[in-house]
């Protein structure tokens, strides 16, 4: 299996909201996402792209994708939070072991600045 890896970006909204569609239709978690919802969520500033995406792509499909994101403090606490999703047709080939495996690789890292920003202030 020959899958790109690269980051989210605004293009890839189609994709991602068809990524979504058919693993909807597979886990039922009742979760519907318009493409107006997936571009405020890219837009987030709690949210960076660049550093908090891996998305999967098969040619022109979005097969697989992983998000980090910063959460809103809570009782003092910073969390961050880590989403991911297989496309169900490629489930069972080691996508999301890679999206797991990726993910405190940037979540350390962005954690770690967050958390001295927040104990400067």
């Amino acid at each position: 299996m020959d899958i790109e890896w690269r980051t989210l970006t605004e293009k890839d909204i189609p994709a991602w909201a068809e990524l979504l569609r058919a693993a909807e239709e597979v886990d039922h978690e009742d979760e519907h996402s318009s493409e107006e919802d997936l571009a405020e969520e890219l837009a987030d500033p709690q949210f960076e792209p660049e550093r908090g995406s891996l998305a999967g792509f098969d040619g022109a499909s979005l097969v697989a994708l992983g998000i980090v994101r910063m959460g809103t403090p809570l009782d003092g606490l910073l969390r961050i939070g880590h989403f991911g999703v297989v496309h169900p047709a490629y489930r069972g080939h080691g996508l999301g072991n890679r999206l797991l495996t990726w993910a405190p690789t940037v979540a350390r890292p962005l954690h770690a600045e967050h958390f001295r920003m927040r104990r400067s202030c």
